[in-house]
């Protein structure tokens, strides 16, 4: 009877490389955005003031030159007014209404300056009241910046308090199944020592049978085996026999969810008749060449001391009656850390669409 897989649940990612750098990006994006729409509105705001002060001068120059051309208008009508009245009155009469004339002349000067003072006055105060407005509207974009730059902190070190967690959690999840994994082959071990023992000494008489064939043909027929084995359990996934004679291994396992690479495990099969420490340091090779997330040595023959499942470096050393299980577990790893990068990834652009608005 096929196992049930297990639900997976939230753990963390390794590849913190790629979140850093979409995290850096949108701060970026973040601060550019924030930087423009603080000075399209100082932009706005200067023109605006400018414009106003503009009108303001433009109106006294005005208001100035009606007033002169209206006092020298006056002053002249009263000269000639005065004149005419000389020619015709005594001539002291006509000297009184000159100095008249006079008199009104000097108070249109007077105006004409009054009106200059006062332009000069207008366009004094809107000088300053465009420059209280400019310092203000500099207070504002500096309150903003800082406001950002707190918001990018506490964006920051909430992003490395889930990554820490998140390694601690993926820390948890794989002390847990290696534990497992231990009592789980300890209760197979303690049940089945009959058929163990049995089994050990069919593999044995195997071994010695196997030992007249060539190498690579016994290699060749246990990936074959390992191969059918890993399609007929995950269907789902994408499993690939890596080409004869092409240097690496014998299997790459993608795990699939959705239609999305969630991550990859290299296998590779021995049926020699002696363990050779050099099969570790291979594949730890061939699994940097691969980038695979990990790698599995499928082998009857273990270190001196070790059977069944063990670990060297960064592989798993498993025997093939025990190939698929480790395949369950590896699997769901995988999963559980796949899910938990898409939720952070949607917590990440979250949070960014709500520091834009």
């Amino acid at each position: 009877m096929r196992r049930a897989r297990p639900a997976t649940s939230q753990s963390p990612t390794n590849r913190p490389r790629r979140s850093q750098a979409r995290a850096a990006a949108a701060e970026k994006k973040v601060a550019a955005e924030a930087d423009a729409r603080a000075a399209q509105r100082i932009a706005a705001e200067t023109t605006r003031i400018e414009e106003a002060a503009n009108a303001k001068i433009e109106q006294g120059e005005r208001e100035k030159a009606e007033a002169v051309n209206k006092a020298n208008t006056e002053a002249t009508v009263r000269i000639e007014a005065a004149k005419l009245e000389g020619q015709k009155s005594a001539e002291a009469a006509a000297s009184e209404r000159v100095a008249a004339a006079e008199k009104a002349k000097s108070e249109a000067e007077k105006a004409k300056a009054d009106a200059e003072a006062a332009a000069a006055q207008k366009a004094a105060a809107a000088e300053k009241a465009t420059k209280e407005r400019q310092e203000e509207i500099q207070k504002q974009l500096e309150a903003a910046n800082t406001e950002k730059a707190q918001a990018l902190a506490k964006a920051q070190q909430a992003e490395a308090d889930r990554d820490t967690a998140v390694e601690t959690r993926a820390r948890e999840v794989r002390e847990a199944m290696e534990k497992d994994n231990a009592a789980k082959i300890a209760a197979l071990n303690s049940t089945n020592d009959d058929k163990t023992r049995k089994l050990l000494e069919q593999v044995q008489t195997l071994s010695r049978k196997l030992e007249e064939r060539r190498s690579d043909e016994l290699g060749e027929g246990a990936h074959i085996k390992l191969l059918d084995a890993l399609k007929e359990e995950f269907p789902g996934d994408d499993i690939r026999r890596i080409r004869p004679g092409v240097s690496g291994a014998d299997i790459l396992h993608t795990v699939m969810r959705n239609g999305q690479d969630c991550g990859s495990i290299l296998w590779e099969s021995k049926n020699s008749t002696a363990w050779r420490d050099d099969y570790v340091t291979k594949l730890i090779r061939d699994q940097t060449a691969t980038n695979a997330d990990h790698a599995v040595l499928s082998t009857f023959k273990f270190p001196a001391g070790e059977a069944q499942v063990t670990h060297r470096d960064s592989v798993v050393i498993v025997n093939p009656a025990r190939a698929v299980e480790i395949a369950y577990m590896l699997r769901k790893l995988l999963l559980t850390v796949h899910i938990h990068r898409l939720s952070k990834a949607e917590r990440v652009e979250k949070m960014q669409r709500s520091t834009i608005t």
